[in-house]
C-alpha cells in the first residue's frame, strides 16, 4: 500500500495541478499557449470528418485577416499527428457528454496533462529501476516524478495544447525502456516499451528525434552483447521492435512523402509561410541570419533559452522571478554535481553497456541542442526552452539519484525538499496569475472558440 501510494499520490496531485492549469491558462498573447491556436486546428479537421488531415485543407490553415498570428501555417504537414489524435480522442468525448466549446477546450488541454502526467511516471519508474531492490526506491521515484512534474516550463506546457510535452512523454518512455532492458534482459517488457517510445516520439515532436538515435544505438548494442555477440538470437527482440515501430510509423511518413514529396514536412511549412509573405503579409518567421559564434557570444539566445527552460510563459511575455528561477536550477545542478561524484556512477561507468547509455543519452542531448540551434540560424529565431525540454527527463533522473545521496541519512529531508519544490511552483503560478491578471478561458474567449472548435 506504502509503494502504490508513493507512486500514484504525485501522479495525482500533477493531474489536479495540470487540471486547474488548463482553465486559467488563456488566449492571449500574455497568459495564452504558444502555437495553440495552430495546433487546435488539426484535432479540429478531424473532428469534421478529416480522419488524417492534409495542409492544404483551408480547416487547418491559419490564414485569418482578423488573427495576428495567422502566417499560413498548418501543422497538418507535420507527421508528427498522434498528439492531435489524442486531443481529437478528448473533445470527441466531451462533444459526446455535451460539453459546450469552453469545455471542449478544457478536454483538449487534459489530453497534454495526461502525457505530462505519462512522463512523469516514466521519470520516476525509471530512478526505482536504478535503485533495484533499495528500500527507498519507490520514495525516490515519488521525488522524481515531482522534480519533473513541477518544474514550472513543465508544468505549462502539460496545461496546454502543444507537441513538447507529447515528446517529453516519449523520451520518459526510452530511459525508462532502455534502464530496465540493461537491467533485467531485453525480453518482451522492455522490448514493448522502448518501440512504443520510438514511436511516441516519432509521431510525437521532431526534437525528440536525437534520443530516438540514442535509444537505437543503445538498444542494438547492449542487445547484442547480452546474447554474447550472439546476431542470430539478438535478431529476434531487434526485429520485432523495429517491425512494431515501422508499422507505426512508416505510413505517416509515406503519405507526407506521397503528399508533399517532404517526409518531415518542415520544407513544405517553410514555403507556405513565404507564400503568406508573397501575399504580402508581414513575414513571422525570421532566421537569426548571422554566424553561429554571434548567436552564442553576442545574442541574448542562450540566456533567454535558459531563463525559457525554466519558465517563461505566454509569448514569451511572462517570465518567472530571478529567485524562483535559481531555485529550480540549483536543485537540478545540485543533484546533478552529487550523482557526478557518486560512487554509482563510477561503477555504471566501469560497465559497457551503462557506459554505452550515458554516453548515448549525451550524445542524444547534444542533438536536441543541435537542433534547435539549427532552426534558429536557419529557419526561424525562437529563444524558447521548450524546444529542448526533452532534455529534463533524463537530466531529473541523475538529479535524483544525486539528492538520494545527499539526504543519505534522512528520510524527512526528501519529502520536506519535494513538498516545498511543488509548492513554490504552485504559489509562482498563483502568483503570475494574479499579478498579470489571467482571466483563464471562461472570460473573453468567445471569438477564439469559434475558430478552434468545430
Amino acid at each position: 500500500m506504502r509503494q502504490r501510494l508513493l507512486t500514484c499520490a504525485p501522479l495525482a496531485l500533477l493531474a489536479v495541478f495540470y487540471a486547474f492549469l488548463a482553465t486559467r491558462i488563456g488566449v492571449g498573447v500574455a497568459d495564452g499557449g504558444p502555437d495553440e491556436t495552430a495546433r487546435l486546428l488539426v484535432p479540429k479537421a478531424m473532428l469534421l470528418g478529416d480522419l488524417l488531415p492534409s495542409g492544404y485543407n483551408p480547416v487547418t490553415v491559419m490564414n485569418w485577416p482578423e488573427y495576428p498570428y495567422s502566417g499560413n501555417y498548418s501543422y497538418a504537414f507535420y507527421p508528427q499527428l498522434l498528439g492531435a489524435y489524442v486531443t481529437a480522442a478528448f473533445m470527441f468525448v466531451a462533444r459526446v457528454f455535451g460539453a459546450p466549446p469552453v469545455w471542449q477546450l478544457v478536454a483538449a488541454r487534459l489530453s497534454s496533462a495526461l502525457w505530462g502526467v505519462v512522463g512523469a511516471y516514466f521519470v520516476g519508474r525509471t530512478v526505482r529501476e536504478c535503485l533495484g531492490d533499495a528500500r527507498d526506491g519507490y520514495l525516490y521515484g515519488a521525488v522524481a516524478s515531482l522534480l519533473v512534474g513541477f518544474w514550472p516550463q513543465y508544468a505549462f506546457l502539460s496545461s496546454y495544447v502543444n507537441n513538447d510535452v507529447v515528446g517529453t512523454a516519449g523520451v520518459a518512455m526510452l530511459v525508462c525502456a532502455l534502464v530496465l532492458g540493461i537491467r533485467n534482459g531485453w525480453n518482451t517488457r522492455p522490448c514493448a516499451l522502448l518501440a512504443v517510445g520510438i514511436v511516441v516520439c516519432a509521431l510525437g515532436y521532431l526534437n525528440t528525434y536525437g534520443f530516438i538515435l540514442a535509444a537505437i544505438v543503445t538498444f542494438v548494442w547492449t542487445c547484442v552483447a547480452q546474447h554474447e555477440g550472439d546476431w542470430r538470437a539478438a535478431a529476434r527482440p531487434i526485429g520485432l521492435a523495429a517491425l512494431a515501430c515501422a508499422a507505426c510509423t512508416f505510413p505517416f511518413f509515406g503519405v507526407n512523402l506521397v503528399r508533399y514529396g517532404d517526409v518531415i514536412g518542415s520544407r513544405v511549412f517553410e514555403e507556405q509561410h513565404l507564400a503568406w509573405v508573397a501575399q504580402g503579409n508581414e513575414p513571422l518567421m525570421r532566421p537569426y541570419g548571422e554566424s553561429f559564434w554571434s548567436l552564442v557570444l553576442l545574442d541574448p539566445f542562450v540566456s533567454s533559452t535558459l531563463q525559457s527552460f525554466v519558465g517563461t510563459f505566454g509569448y514569451m511575455f511572462v517570465t518567472l522571478p530571478d529567485a524562483v528561477r535559481c531555485f529550480y536550477w540549483l536543485v537540478l545542478l545540485l543533484g546533478t554535481g552529487s550523482f557526478v561524484g557518486s560512487s554509482r556512477l563510477r561503477r555504471a561507468c566501469g560497465s559497457p553497456a551503462w557506459r554505452v547509455l550515458v554516453v548515448s543519452l549525451l550524445v542524444g542531448a547534444a542533438i536536441t541542442v543541435a537542433l534547435h540551434v539549427w532552426r534558429t540560424l536557419n529557419a526561424d529565431y525562437q529563444a524558447q526552452g521548450r524546444y529542448i525540454i526533452g532534455i529534463l527527463m533524463p537530466w531529473c533522473v541523475l538529479a535524483t539519484l544525486g539528492i538520494r545521496r545527499i539526504f543519505a541519512r534522512s528520510v524527512v529531508a526528501p519529502v520536506l525538499l519535494a513538498i516545498l519544490y511543488a509548492a513554490i511552483c504552485v504559489a509562482t503560478f498563483a502568483y503570475l496569475m494574479w499579478h498579470f491578471a489571467w482571466p483563464g478561458i471562461f472570460v473573453g474567449s468567445e471569438q477564439y472558440l469559434a475558430m478552434v472548435i468545430p
